[in-house]
């Protein structure tokens, strides 16, 4: 698919333990923001696969109720008065502490699974039943992460327009401000990135990542999104990035320097097509060693919230071949990730998309074996698979009911 149209692309349980890191801080200054609260935000339920994650709420706030005192008298005995203020201040403090507990222990949070959103949604006018029926979909699927669509990066350095007859960004700033206002307003629980793509080679000009000019545009444009238009985050989408990368780096740093400190960075990141020293199935065609090494994605990991592995266009011809394959990327990117212990967060993508052979075959990267695959590889990491948050569904614009309902019933377990 050409970069210049819709963008392309009870068994092993997901599990999490709340760390206390800068990714989480993040997502808990933004949430405190929001809902204009003073004390921190409570800390994450385990959760499966199975067991969704629910919307965040803040903790009640208990009115005050003072104790009618107008017939009461204080016996005259020396220190009693002082005493007994003291114990029952205590005994309040006991009582808000394990309340406070209680209700943090059920703070319910957003679903732990993301979608690809495309421009149909983005860049036209929706009406407020689109907007119902689209997030009465989410719930509905669990989805909590949304990655909507932007716009793209031209060779040029301007950010361009994709619906039809438009060729920047200004011609269709408009409906995707109209966008977010009704999305945030209708599932205020959600993560809304922004989806940006970069086009890595454009031209005769070559890699054009290490650009000073392009990374600057890639921040400034960041800001405008997650200030002006009130994004939560970035997703960045940069095709291709090659293994230790270090313009790829900058453009992370420039970001987050760039954006709010509470803003969130997600990444879609490429799968370890044909690493070296492993024994899983690696498709034809393809450069032996095309894959990243583990000190690269922790590096990655350490300037992103969220990293989305496009675990597709394997270019395997077996479902079972992509089934092993799969289970290695989950297992790769689960031990690499959290070792860090910095709270990034892995989504592995599923493909719902058509046909796009020789990369792509329907028949062999679908959701049965997409899920069979992630099961697998949850299984393969032990305890690391606690860095994998969730799946996140590619793409919103090719997903029928059937796959919908596939979906429902091999990840959710519904």
């Amino acid at each position: 698919m050409s970069d210049f149209e819709q963008p392309s692309p009870s068994e092993s349980p997901l599990e999490s333990s709340p760390r206390n890191n800068r990714a989480r801080e993040r997502h808990q200054r933004r949430k405190q923001k929001q809902q204009g609260m003073a004390t921190p935000l409570a800390a994450s339920v385990p959760r499966t696969a199975l067991t969704p994650r629910q919307p965040r709420t803040s903790l009640p706030r208990s009115a005050a109720c003072p104790i009618n005192t107008k017939d009461f008298k204080m016996p005259e005995i020396p220190y009693l008065r002082q005493i007994l203020l003291s114990a029952a201040g205590g005994a309040f403090m006991i009582f808000l502490i394990v309340l406070i507990g209680l209700t943090r222990q059920g703070a319910p949070q957003a679903p732990a699974n993301a979608l690809w959103l495309g421009q149909d949604w983005t860049q036209t006018t929706q009406t407020q039943e689109d907007m119902d029926s689209l997030v009465r979909q989410m719930r509905e699927n669990e989805i909590g992460s949304v990655y909507a669509w932007v716009s793209w990066l031209q060779v040029n350095n301007t950010w361009a327009g994709t619906q039809p007859g438009t060729n920047t960004f200004l011609q269709v700033e408009n409906e995707i401000q109209d966008f977010v206002t009704k999305f945030k307003a209708t599932y205020p629980d959600a993560d809304l990135y922004g989806w940006i793509q970069v086009p890595a080679v454009l031209g005769d000009a070559g890699n054009r990542l290490g650009n000073d000019d392009l990374q600057q545009t890639i921040a400034e444009f960041s800001i405008e999104l997650t200030t002006r238009f009130g994004f939560d985050g970035i997703f960045l989408d940069v095709d291709t990035i090659a293994n230790g990368s270090e313009s790829y780096l900058a453009i992370l740093r420039r970001i987050r320097a760039a954006v709010p400190e509470d803003a969130l960075l997600a990444v879609a990141l490429p799968p370890d097509w044909t690493p070296i020293g492993v024994d899983i199935p690696k498709p034809g065609g393809i450069e032996d060693g095309t894959a990243w090494d583990e000190p690269y994605k922790q590096r990655v990991a350490l300037l992103a919230d969220q990293l989305v592995i496009r675990a597709y266009n394997s270019y395997l011809e077996t479902p079972e071949d992509y089934v092993a394959w799969m289970a290695y990327q989950v297992e790769a990117y689960a031990k690499a990730i959290d070792a860090l212990a910095t709270g990034a967060e892995v989504v592995i993508g599923i493909p719902t998309y058509d046909d796009e052979l020789p990369a792509h075959d329907v028949r062999v990267e679908n959701i049965d074996t997409a899920v069979r695959g992630i099961r697998q590889g949850l299984e393969q990491a032990g305890d690391a698979r606690r860095a994998v948050e969730g799946v996140a569904i590619y793409a919103d614009w090719q997903t029928d009911d059937v796959e919908w309902r596939q979906y429902q019933q091999q990840w959710l377990g519904k």
